[in-house]
Parts: C-alpha cells; sequence; structure tokens
C-alpha cells in the first residue's frame, strides 16, 4: 500500500509544473540549442469575428517577464509554440502572419522585416488539429520548425530581435494571446 501512495506522489509532482490551456499540455521547461528555457505564459489565438480558437501559444524565455519591452531587448534564447486547435490553410495564416507584423512595426521596420517574414512563409504550410510551428531563436538565428521538422533557418539580427512583436506589440491579434504570453 505504501508503494502506490508513493507511486501516487511521484505521478502527480511529475506533472505538478506542467501547463494546460484548451487541453493542450506545456512542459515548464525547453531547450533552445542547448540553453534551457522557462515557460513565461500560454495565450489563445482567436480568429475573425467569430472568436475560432485557432491555436494555443507558448513563450518560452531565459527568464520570465510580463513586460513586450523587456523581452524584446533581452538578448536571451527564445521559443514560441503554436499548436493548432483547428485546421487553417496556409495562406490564411501566411497573410494574418504578415497583417500581424504590418500592425506593431512602423512603415520603416515592416520594410526592415518583410525579407524574413518572406522567406519563413515559404515554408509555412496548412496545419491540422494538434500540428505544430516552432520558432527558436538564438542570438541573431532563428530556427523555425513546421509540424516537428526543421524548415528554415532565418540569419536576421532584426527579425531575431523583433519576431514577437506579432503577438506582443501594441495591437496583438487578440488581447487573450499577448495577455497569457507575457503570463499576466
Amino acid at each position: 500500500m505504501k508503494s502506490i501512495g508513493i507511486l501516487l506522489v511521484s505521478f502527480f509532482f511529475s506533472f505538478s509544473h506542467a501547463a494546460s490551456l484548451q487541453g493542450v499540455d506545456f512542459p515548464d521547461t525547453a531547450k533552445v540549442g542547448e540553453k534551457q528555457v522557462i515557460l513565461n505564459g500560454l495565450g489563445l489565438r482567436l480568429a475573425t469575428i467569430f472568436k475560432v480558437k485557432a491555436y494555443v501559444a507558448a513563450l518560452y524565455l531565459e527568464k520570465k517577464s510580463n513586460s513586450w519591452h523587456e523581452i524584446q531587448k533581452d538578448p536571451g534564447n527564445k521559443k514560441l509554440i503554436l499548436h493548432f486547435l483547428t485546421s487553417l490553410k496556409k495562406e490564411k495564416l501566411k497573410d494574418s502572419l504578415v497583417e500581424a507584423y504590418r500592425k506593431n512595426l512602423s512603415t520603416e521596420d515592416f520594410s526592415k522585416i518583410r525579407p524574413a517574414i518572406a522567406k519563413m512563409n515559404r515554408y509555412i504550410k496548412s496545419m491540422k488539429k494538434g500540428q505544430t510551428i516552432e520558432m527558436h531563436v538564438s542570438g541573431n538565428e532563428s530556427k523555425i520548425y513546421v509540424r516537428g521538422k526543421h524548415a528554415v533557418t532565418i540569419e536576421d539580427a532584426f527579425f531575431a530581435k523583433n519576431f514577437l512583436v506579432a503577438y506582443l506589440g501594441e495591437n496583438p491579434p487578440n488581447p487573450e494571446i499577448k495577455s497569457g504570453l507575457l503570463g499576466k
């Protein structure tokens, strides 16, 4: 009987630090290259006027922060995971990414980041429920993973510094994704 109790305590303890949103579980830590990053927050992307639950986003940082400006300035490794809750056509996904950057950057800054977005968008695919897109940023290097496979590496310091502006800038796609990723 004692061993069953120990087993149950071990089982619950091993999952006690994981976070969940919309039935999607995320571990409290992850890796970007060889560095460990910690879960900062989870956000829900609501799309269209009907508030369709498109995906859950998880943001991992080297140190937690609830400030976009602090995160943007921090040169530490970052990881963003988009876990899809519904199917999305690649054209719609690409258009929404471009629009999110356009809404959060000046015309000049958008023109600086546009080549990196275009490069990333060449590898974006239609997504089905349960599939993921991940962005791992380390220094000036951004690695994009689509459906669990490395798709492209973007060597662009401006993109690496600003890739999260689409979600954490002044005009996020919806307030819930920003506040969730910031851990608020």
